[in-house]
């Protein structure tokens, strides 16, 4: 399932893809409720230490080549940790799915299908995840690579598209609720990039390892800059849209946008790019889900088990019945689990097993001499 290798483009895009779908549902408009007029200042805030995060992990990673999290977890504490971290991680992109499609469900039927069951929305998505993965990574990255660009463009022209509604002055005050709130309190808005897990699986996956640094480094430059661009759409927007509590809040803004006076809506063509790239997203989540499985039990078909983990997912989500439920999931559950489960234990993991290789070194190293 793992023998095909990402270019350097197919791994950005695989990253672009698992972090834009962040800008795509409720992230903007969090992040503007949080910080107010400092967001702006407080996302770059937080790219200048998500991109010290990367250059750390970078460096531990580059004492284990060809090694993913789930194999230094193994070195660090054995097969049992590693069952036990390996299964932690497949809960973790399981129910974050869940959550995810459970938020474009309720947007979609908000939107446009408003007629159909919200049942009916996922459970089609379950399925086209499902026979994605079939398929393997070859036809998800290819899928990710088709849709990023179309997806970025569509964040762009949502930002251009409204500049003529913009008030400039709403950026003021800077530091909007205070230094303490932009810089202390606001860090754990780090969060918005807890879609970077991926590169902990990512770096074997290179045909070249030595691109690691650049797949990281402009993901993350890429990222904050359109999270930049779609927190400035809203927040200069009147404050009914920059303080929306809409499932898909670009597309709020989207809905404004008129060109000309022969088309007054264009909202649907948002909605043709939006709807494959949420199928890219869970395929890339549930593809890192079911590799992450295959390690763990060494596994040699896997297609009954894209379909179990399909089935979780689709039963998590009619667990969540209601939109206060989904933005207590994603606004408080999923932003301080994402924290302390992408940026913090694996994190300790990669310096706990840098730790106990140097320790070991050394040790060798003095029995030789005392040979």
């Amino acid at each position: 399932m793992n023998s095909y290798k990402l270019k350097l483009l197919e791994g950005i895009a695989i990253v672009l893809t698992i972090l834009l779908s962040h800008i795509l549902l409720s992230v903007p408009s969090e992040l503007v409720s949080t910080t107010g007029s400092s967001t702006l200042l407080n996302i770059v805030f937080v790219t200048l230490i998500t991109l010290v995060f990367f250059l750390i992990i970078y460096k531990l990673f580059s004492v284990f080549p060809g090694c993913n999290i789930i194999d230094i977890s193994e070195y660090l504490g054995g097969k049992v940790f590693k069952f036990i971290y390996g299964i932690c991680y497949i809960a973790y992109i399981l129910v974050l799915s869940s959550i995810m499609i459970r938020l474009f469900a309720e947007g979609l039927a908000l939107i446009s299908f408003s007629h159909i069951d919200i049942d009916f929305i996922m459970l089609l998505f379950v399925i086209a995840v499902g026979v994605l993965n079939i398929f393997g990574l070859k036809a998800i990255s290819r899928l990710n690579l088709i849709i990023i660009p179309l997806m970025v463009l569509s964040i762009v022209f949502i930002f251009l598209g409204s500049f003529g509604e913009y008030t400039f002055q709403r950026v003021f005050p800077l530091l909007g609720y205070g230094i303490k709130e932009t810089f202390v309190d606001g860090i754990s808005n780090i969060y918005s990039f807890s879609g970077l897990y991926v590169l902990f699986f990512i770096f074997p996956l290179l045909t070249k390892i030595s691109e690691f640094k650049k797949v990281g480094i402009t993901s993350i430059l890429s990222y904050s800059f359109f999270l930049l661009l779609s927190v400035a759409s809203l927040l200069f927007s009147i404050p009914q849209i920059a303080n929306t509590t809409s499932p898909l809040s670009l597309y709020v803004l989207a809905r404004q946008i008129t060109l000309g006076d022969y088309i007054q809506s264009i909202d649907a063509i948002f909605l043709l790019i939006w709807i494959p790239f949420m199928l890219a997203y869970l395929s890339t989540n549930i593809h890192f889900a079911l590799t992450t499985f295959k390690q763990l039990t060494n596994i040699k078909y896997i297609s009954g088990v894209v379909y179990c983990f399909c089935a979780v997912i689709f039963v998590i989500a009619l667990v969540i019945k209601n939109m206060p439920e989904i933005n207590i999931l994603s606004n408080v559950v999923y932003k301080y689990l994402s924290i302390g489960f992408v940026f913090v234990l694996s994190l300790v993991i990669l310096i706990l097993a840098c730790i106990k290789k140097l320790i070991l070194k050394l040790l060798k190293k003095e029995a030789t001499l005392n040979v």
